[in-house]
């Protein structure tokens, strides 16, 4: 026996001008979602603007990969040397707030 799961759907938007099938963002992967967009899922970010507004629509803005693994102090890691491990950097972007978010994946072994 199958058993699925129907979910209501929300409101139809359109992103870049082309109206999302299925009526909203909550059944697409997003890397990071935030909220005010369209995805109804909790959300990651959400920030309030001095004028009030909460809507925050990021977008990838640049990219960078660099030798070695990040380090964030005072969390637990996995290390490993320079040689061993690289660093995948995503910048996003809301064009309207300025509001920056920087993606950090570490990347192991490899070739």
């Amino acid at each position: 026996m199958i058993c699925r799961v129907v979910r209501g759907l929300s409101g139809n938007i359109s992103v870049e001008g082309q109206e999302v099938s299925g009526g909203s963002l909550d059944p697409l992967p997003q890397e990071y979602n935030a909220f005010g967009t369209g995805d109804y899922r909790t959300t990651a970010l959400r920030v309030r603007g001095e004028d009030g507004s909460q809507a925050t629509e990021l977008r990838v803005a640049d990219y960078q990969v660099t030798r070695g693994k990040y380090a964030l102090e005072g969390l637990p890691a996995v290390y490993a040397d320079e040689k061993d491990a690289e660093t995948l950097i995503v910048t996003l972007r809301d064009s309207f707030s300025g509001v920056t978010v920087k993606l950090l994946y570490g990347v192991i072994g490899g070739s």
